[in-house]
């Protein structure tokens, strides 16, 4: 073939593959985009939203000696009102009956804190707050592949709320497919170490990244791309800054 036909195969053939690839749903930014992929060796997913089902549920809730499961939630319902994030949506289906908090604040990474009938409460992550006499039972729903989330109130523990995301049915066939392909995969995710773990083991992840802040998976992504040509997989509402 001449020189000529070869430079006008190769921008049809392009756009040809753009154009199927609209017709499947995935949008490709031109045919430089298209070319890169074709070198990418490693894969980083986000784990809510694209690795699971990102319909959240309510799965346990634990509450200490001085409170009851109904008040766990109660109180938890009440931070959770205005959030727009993934578990606010299960807690709030959940619980039957919320209080009122007022003076609510977001701690990034950590939590919710607010005012209930004048005195504080918070709910967050492990860490945040002390899980004291729930420890082994946080550990246990973290391995179980569960978030788990503490409550408090009056600067008192009063519970634990175990939130689980199911994988996709499709996750973990896709997954073998990457790695018989040679494609080394990774998940990124803010979710605790355990949780991650757990989840990752059952979808067949080669690395799994644990608590992680947006601006955290960036620099992994740049660490990954640094060993070899990475794409990053995610539904966008947490994934990067």
């Amino acid at each position: 073939p001449s020189p000529c036909g070869l430079a006008i195969s190769v921008p049809v053939t392009v756009v040809a593959a753009v154009g199927a690839a609209s017709r499947m749903g995935v949008l490709i930014k031109g045919g430089g985009a298209l070319e890169t992929l074709g070198k990418i060796r490693t894969i980083a997913l986000d784990k809510t939203g694209t690795l699971t089902r990102n319909k959240p549920a309510v799965i346990e809730v634990a509450a200490t000696a001085s409170s009851t499961r109904e008040r766990v939630l109660a109180v938890a319902a009440g931070l959770e009102e205005r959030s727009e994030h993934p578990l606010a949506r299960a807690i709030l289906a959940a619980a039957t009956d919320r209080v009122t908090v007022i003076g609510l604040d977001t701690v990034p990474g950590a939590g919710l804190e607010g005012t209930i009938d004048g005195h504080s409460a918070r709910l967050g992550r492990p860490g945040w707050i002390a899980p004291g006499a729930l420890q082994d039972t946080v550990r246990r729903m973290q391995a179980g592949g569960s978030t788990a989330v503490l409550v408090e109130e009056n600067s008192v523990l009063i519970g634990a709320v175990a939130v689980r995301d199911e994988l996709r049915p499709e996750a973990a066939a896709v997954i073998e497919r990457l790695s018989r392909a040679g494609y080394t995969t990774a998940m990124l995710t803010g979710d605790n170490r355990l949780t991650a773990e757990a989840l990752g083991k059952a979808a067949g992840i080669t690395e799994v990244h644990a608590d992680l802040r947006p601006e955290d998976k960036a620099d992994i992504i740049r660490t990954l791309k640094g060993r070899q040509p990475t794409a990053m997989v995610g539904d966008g509402f947490t994934d990067a800054p």
